[in-house]
């Protein structure tokens, strides 16, 4: 496993370096708008290296190609755009149409292998169709969370760090061969996007980060309550997209408009707190989460439920407070009112 580690962060980095050096002929670039983050031009795409790594290892672990290949096949369509525009609709045609069979192969073989608390599988029709919904909206969370140097990548590293372990404690070698390479790819990407960004993920990066997570953790999962706790991994991403959406359709915002009004967003723009100390941050928290969800479910589903419970009341203190400081103190930046 360390000569595949290695292989991903340098295929993480080699992409990562192509990109900025040669993006802007290949048109992969990333131009400072009012809503964004970033000023300047920056190149985007940098996530083919993430991508090289991923097919590669996902090929040598021997996992079922109906789990990686959607996933290559997302991020594909992803690069194109990066490049083209492509609408909504036919990105999101795209991503349900290979999160079908990929949940599908998710959810095949012995899960009560995998379950440790003896619930019932998640393999009925309304469990399959919320799982396919699940993978897409993790996917697309992931790349909407993907606004600031260095936060894509680090919850990607933790994320898929935390199902490499837990993949190994539940005796799956090839699960967690297939977690680890995405983990050191996004390791070799960030010297490339912190502190300061020589080039973006893009979408082809973000949204395959997001897939492919989802994927994995409904893999590993048995049951709801391991579901639960392979969530958890991702746990800083979930809260802030489910937030945010909710104040915008609260302030009667389009949701298919740019903004930026994310707590990471809030933070490293009005509050001008440095884009690598948000990602840390939210980094820190994703772990802190992820690691007491595990700890947890050997209590039971009652505990994991505590403390998905928990990190959101924390997150929601923290993002309420945020959000009157910045958006009632700075009237351009408000909506209607605090969450």
């Amino acid at each position: 496993m360390i000569f595949w580690a290695c292989v991903s962060i340098v295929l993480g980095a080699a992409g990562a370096w192509a990109v900025a050096r040669f993006g802007g002929a290949a048109g992969l670039l990333d131009a400072a708008g009012d809503r964004s983050s970033h000023v300047g031009v920056v190149p985007k795409g940098g996530g083919v290296g993430i991508l090289a790594a991923v097919a590669l290892v996902s090929i040598v672990s021997g996992l079922s190609w109906l789990i990686w290949l959607p996933a290559v096949a997302v991020s594909l369509v992803s690069l194109a755009g990066d490049r083209f525009d492509l609408s909504p609709a036919v990105r999101l045609a795209v991503q349900f149409a290979c999160a079908a069979p990929a949940v599908a192969a998710a959810l095949a073989g012995p899960f009560d292998q995998l379950s440790q608390s003896g619930q019932p599988e998640l393999l009925a029709l309304p469990g399959y169709l919320i799982l396919v919904v699940f993978v897409v909206a993790t996917a697309n969370f992931t790349n909407f969370m993907d606004g600031v140097n260095g936060i894509a990548g680090v919850t990607g590293l933790t994320g898929f760090g935390l199902l490499f372990f837990r993949a190994l404690s539940l005796g799956q070698p090839a699960l967690a061969l297939a977690a680890l390479a995405p983990a050191c790819a996004c390791l070799g990407f960030l010297p490339f996007n912190v502190p300061r960004a020589r080039v973006f993920m893009g979408d082809a990066g973000s949204v395959l980060l997001g897939f492919l997570f989802a994927v994995l953790a409904i893999r590993l999962s048995g049951d709801p309550a391991g579901l639960a706790v392979a969530a958890a991994f991702f746990f800083p991403f979930y809260a802030d997209a489910t937030t945010t959406i909710l104040v915008r359709r609260r302030d009667g915002e389009r949701l298919t408009m740019a903004h930026r009004r994310h707590l990471y967003q809030l933070l490293a723009n009005q509050g001008a707190v440095a884009h690598w100390k948000v990602a840390a941050g939210y980094g820190l928290f994703q772990l802190a989460v992820g690691l007491a969800a595990m700890s947890a479910q050997n209590v039971g589903w009652v505990a994991v439920a505590l403390v998905w419970l928990t990190a959101y009341g924390i997150f929601f203190w923290i993002n309420r407070r945020a959000r009157r400081w910045f958006e009632r103190e700075r009237p351009e930046n408000r909506g209607n009112g605090p969450l």
